[in-house]
């Protein structure tokens, strides 16, 4: 079966499909010189140059792998390889990418190791995407997680949010992971509704109110990517009405306590792990230039 054709496999009437790569434990495969310097040629030079010019090699490969992604998953779909050079990428005007000469929406995101690309091959209608770390609220070494929504961050959340916050502690096992977990829900959520309507964060993170946080989907990799399939479908979930055909979902991808936020019209989405080294392989191989 070709790569295509596994692509395809999974591909089915699911309106959005979530794909997301762990570096973490196949992080030497963009250490590789050639492979590094084989995916870079897929992007113009300046935007090589500014990869290159980032320190640490743990992030210059998660910036270049969160900016090929969208050419591999689109050459894949349309079987048309010479995608992972043709395709064009233009920004709207607070800088939310979308695709030139498609009727494709897609929004991407990385955190700490994960490259994540949410897309629907259907329409245009937006989404948006975020991972969010945990480790990111702890760095603030707050004894009172409390008082990372009553004082460090109040102006981004509201007064029914704060009562919301309040409680979930309340509702909690009162353990520091929990209550990370928690408040990192609200911050995902709020910065994939940020992406969701074009403006990331220059609307500042206090316009968008999240009700009280739903049950995390905790998203489990049995058995991992095996050697004869570059994909594997973890999940398919269901998403909640938050507005009038607007829905959302919060999960923990497997493997890690990032947590992922899908804003979009649709009321359901596939997550797909991809196998990094087959994804290179294919680059290698399959790269066209003229």
């Amino acid at each position: 079966m070709s790569l295509a054709d596994s692509f395809h496999s999974l591909i089915d009437d699911t309106p959005i499909f979530c794909f997301y790569i762990n570096l973490n434990g196949s992080l030497n495969i963009l250490l590789d010189e050639y492979n590094f310097e084989m995916c870079s040629r897929l992007l113009p030079l300046d935007k090589q140059i500014r990869i290159r010019q980032i320190r640490s090699a743990k992030d210059r490969a998660l910036k270049l792998l969160n900016s090929i992604l969208v050419q591999y998953i689109v050459s894949l779909y349309e079987r048309d390889y010479k995608q992972l050079t043709k395709l064009k990428i233009s920004y709207g005007e607070f800088g939310k990418p979308f695709l030139l000469s498609r009727d494709y929406a897609y929004n991407i995101a990385d955190e700490d190791g994960i490259t994540s690309l949410c897309i629907c091959f259907q329409t245009k209608l937006p989404i948006g995407l975020d991972l969010s770390n945990p480790k990111d609220i702890d760095r603030f070494a707050l004894s009172d997680l409390r008082d990372f929504y009553r004082s460090e961050f109040s102006d981004i959340f509201s007064q029914k949010e704060q009562t919301d916050l309040k409680m979930a502690f309340a509702r909690s096992d009162g353990s520091r992971e929990t209550q990370l977990e928690i408040l990192c829900q609200y911050w995902a959520f709020k910065e994939s509704m940020a992406k969701y309507e074009g403006f990331g964060l220059h609307r500042g993170l206090q316009v968008y109110q999240f009700d009280s946080p739903r049950t995390l989907e905790q998203l489990t990799d049995v058995g991992g990517v095996d050697n004869s399939s570059p994909f594997k479908a973890v999940a398919k979930l269901e998403l909640s009405e938050i507005a009038p055909h607007v829905y959302n979902t919060c999960f923990t991808l497997p493997n890690s306590n990032i947590i992922g936020s899908i804003i979009a019209k649709y009321p359901s989405v596939k997550i797909i792990k991809l196998d990094l080294g087959k994804m290179v392989a294919f680059i290698n191989k399959e790269t066209v230039w003229e």
